[in-house]
């Protein structure tokens, strides 16, 4: 065998392994994303069918007619809205605010209305959105239970490096009175992941003993921040987290004079 007929052999062996070896990655590889997509698909199913549950429970619940719209994408999820739907059927707060309109309103509104008890001011940046939000309480009949504010995203002078100057609702046009509860859910965190966190310090002063804030999209990491600044800056703050899609944490003011004296 020639010189060249070797080197030819080795070239056609080193080309088998490589192929071969190609081929195992390839299938080691499909085999992997076969598990990887099947996961997703599972958890994927596993967290639609919660939602689905979730909204079923909350249409039992409050019955909010054909006009409540997609829960989907920036609206709150239904388990999220089921949370809040059930703590005002219990608890009554009679001042409601939420900070970012929508589907959340027709449910605010709608427990008010069941409970005869309540109304809700509701703030919104966007004039678009703040119509069809009242065109969606209007054609609810709900509008007696809302106050839909538009409200503009202004600088709040704020010098904490934390919270980056973050815009927030013009508080001249919030009124300023006892509130028993607090939806946080806008304005929207792309703009600044911190642009929730000035809703804490604004409404906790006016939060009445035993007021809640609800603040939706807790997972993310402005969201995860914002929770966390609330509970160590707010004295008598109490916190309870509810496994919901997008994260959701309650803070209650607890009275710190009834449980001290009865301590």
């Amino acid at each position: 065998m020639t010189l060249i007929e070797i080197l030819h052999s080795c070239l056609i062996v080193i080309n088998i392994v490589i192929v071969g070896y190609l081929a195992f990655r390839l299938k080691r590889s499909f085999r992997t994303k076969k598990a990887q997509d099947t996961a997703f698909m599972k958890g994927l199913s596993i967290d639609l069918f919660r939602q689905f549950q979730s909204f079923m429970a909350l249409r039992e619940l409050v019955d909010p007619g054909p006009w409540l719209p997609p829960l989907r994408g920036w609206a709150g999820s239904p388990d999220f809205l089921l949370v809040v739907a059930r703590h005002i059927l219990q608890q009554k707060p009679v001042v409601l605010v939420e900070c970012g309109g929508g589907a959340s309103t027709l449910i605010l509104a709608r427990c008010c209305q069941i409970t005869g008890t309540g109304h809700v001011y509701s703030l919104d940046h966007d004039p678009f959105f703040a119509r069809k939000t009242r065109e969606i309480i209007a054609e609810a009949g709900l509008l007696d239970w809302v106050t839909i504010i538009e409200a503009d995203l202004v600088e709040n002078g704020n010098s904490d490096e934390v919270a980056q100057d973050a815009l927030w609702y013009d508080k001249s046009k919030i009124p300023t009175s006892s509130v028993d509860m607090v939806l946080v859910d806008g304005p929207p965190m792309p703009i600044n992941p911190m642009i929730r966190y000035p809703a804490g310090p604004f409404f906790w002063p006016q939060l009445s003993k035993g007021g809640v804030i609800f603040a939706d999209d807790t997972a993310t990491a402005g969201g995860t921040e914002t929770v966390k600044r609330w509970e160590e800056e707010f004295q008598g703050a109490q916190s309870r987290r509810f496994d919901c899609e997008k994260g959701c944490v309650a803070i209650y003011k607890i009275d710190i004079a009834s449980e001290t004296s009865s301590a």
